[in-house]
């Protein structure tokens, strides 16, 4: 996440040829997968944290299809805690002692250091299956990297992984529990592609994720909504000048990707449907939605990745869950990134039998 100019430039290119379309599309049902394993306990569980439960989702997701190695569950939650604990040491004073943040948060890589070096010699033997890390190994071109390159490589990809998808994933949960008639328009979808009534692990092909046109607008709502990571840092490599301020050369600067998507008209309220194409403000800038940083050398190189992941989520939640807020109007957080200040409990049900019959009638 810090490196910079020909580092940054090498190891960039190196996801881009690992990080296909072809490679991206072969993991659709372990996708599918992961995620259907989770949404069963969460129906198991009935109540549950949706902050946590999203964060081990993410995990799983990050892990089986970014790394292709399944760890068991403690390990899962040992790589998500040391995770969310790497993440709570940013804007804090970097002292290197004992208790402080700055110190957790080197332990906690240490201990995701450990877990990483099993899917790496899992991966340097493993003769068959698609995954991020197998195909950066595979690499021989200009861009291939050393070992300890690919564990660095590997340790941020999961890191931004899991942090941007579980917090879109938790602000899925909300957002359709707030909206039912979301929901049940996204439903209609389902049913009316045939992908409702008849569900196995694999039908949500590449294909058939480009037809479910209002689950793509659901989702990218959600990101523009609440982007996971709600601001971007840019280094100033001239001085310029904005609204009379003066901003110098070589200053590091901050800036709201939230509040840059949430001007225009109605830009409160969850709608989808203001992705139609008629009504799509990037038209006019394609600055309005950045929510993987926008366009440039520092755009987020897993965006065709996470939002596959979220868009198969989206899809099968309608299709096999219902839930609801336990706390109608949670207290929520949106710096540095989005979190629901009570985790947001959630009550989880399977969707009602023949549902699909109530949307025919």
């Amino acid at each position: 996440m810090a490196a910079s100019g020909e580092i940054h430039h090498m190891r960039r290119q190196c996801v881009l040829s690992a990080a296909t379309t072809p490679v991206i599309s072969e993991l659709f049902p372990t996708i599918q997968e992961v995620i259907r394993k989770h949404l069963s306990k969460w129906v198991t569980q009935n109540a549950i944290l949706g902050e946590s439960e999203s964060r081990y989702l993410a995990t799983g997701l990050a892990t089986q299809c970014l790394l292709g190695y399944t760890y068991n569950n403690r390990e899962v939650y040992q790589i998500a805690e040391a995770m969310s604990t790497i993440e709570q040491s940013f804007f804090t004073f970097p002292c290197n002692l004992p208790g402080s943040a700055l110190r957790k948060a080197m332990e906690s890589r240490e201990v995701v250091g450990k877990l990483l070096d099993k899917s790496i010699e899992y991966q340097k033997v493993r003769e068959t299956g698609s995954s991020v890390l197998k195909a950066m190994l595979q690499n021989r071109g200009p861009n291939q990297l050393t070992m300890g390159e690919v564990k660095d490589v590997s340790m941020e990809m999961v890191f931004c992984a899991i942090q941007g998808m579980s917090k879109a994933i938790c602000t899925l949960l909300l957002e359709l529990a707030r909206h039912h008639h979301v929901t049940e328009k996204a439903c209609q979808e389902l049913f009316h592609l045939n992908l409702l009534e008849t569900q196995t692990v694999g039908d949500l092909t590449v294909n058939k994720m480009a037809d479910l046109t209002f689950i793509k607008r659901i989702v990218k709502e959600v990101l523009r909504m609440a982007p996971p990571i709600g601001n971007g840092y840019r280094h100033v490599l001239r001085t310029m000048d904005i609204d009379g301020y003066q901003i110098p050369k070589g200053w590091a600067i901050l800036y709201s990707i939230r509040d840059q998507q949430k001007s225009g008209t109605s830009c409160e309220k969850f709608d989808p449907d203001r992705w139609l194409p008629h009504r799509d403000v990037t038209k006019v800038d394609q600055y309005m939605y950045t929510p993987f940083g926008g366009p440039g050398q520092r755009s987020c190189v897993g965006e065709s990745f996470a939002v596959s992941c979220l868009e198969i989520f989206t899809a099968e939640s309608i299709r096999n869950c219902q839930w609801n807020l336990m706390e109608s109007n949670p207290a929520m957080k949106y710096f540095s990134t989005v979190e629901a200040l009570d985790g947001l409990p959630l009550v989880v049900s399977e969707a009602p039998p023949f549902r699909q019959r109530r949307i025919t009638l």
